[in-house]
């Protein structure tokens, strides 16, 4: 389990929107930072900065796997994964990811910065990536539905 905030149905912020800051979570864990894996789960982050945080699987700071995520106008530095340096998605749910800045992240596999992968509906735009690196696709890795 991530070290920072943990988004299920029944839990911490279930069903709540968090929004602006979650700054220096310091966490280290099997998935990301912030993980949303049930239907209910809702993470907005708008001006805000996650960063230092490592995972040992999929996306260091975010991994949504269901619920609705938006980002904006935030910064990701120095998040490391397997996949997805900083942010991983694997959802049929739509997303946001616009104007944020994503430096120094790393990926062991894939992504350096965001991986999306079978997924709908959803707004990559705007970004900044600056020195994020990965085996393959330093940057953005992104497949639609299947």
């Amino acid at each position: 389990m991530s070290k920072c905030l943990y988004i299920i149905a029944g839990c911490n912020g279930a069903g709540k929107t968090v929004e602006h800051k979650c700054n220096k979570c310091n966490g280290s864990g099997i998935a990301g930072a912030i993980i949303l894996n049930e239907p209910t789960s809702e993470f907005v982050m708008n001006d805000g900065t996650i960063q230092y945080n490592e995972a040992l699987t999929y996306g260091g700071a975010i991994y949504q796997l269901y619920g609705n995520l938006s980002l904006t106008s935030s910064v990701f530095d120095e998040n490391k994964a397997n996949d997805g340096g900083a942010v991983f998605i694997f959802s049929k749910n739509g997303f946001l990811i616009e104007n944020n800045n994503f430096t120094n992240n790393l990926a062991n596999s894939s992504a350096g910065a965001i991986y999306t992968f079978y997924n709908q509906n959803y707004t990559i735009s705007g970004n900044i990536y600056e020195n994020n690196f990965a085996e393959n696709y330093n940057d953005l890795f992104e497949k639609s539905d299947l």
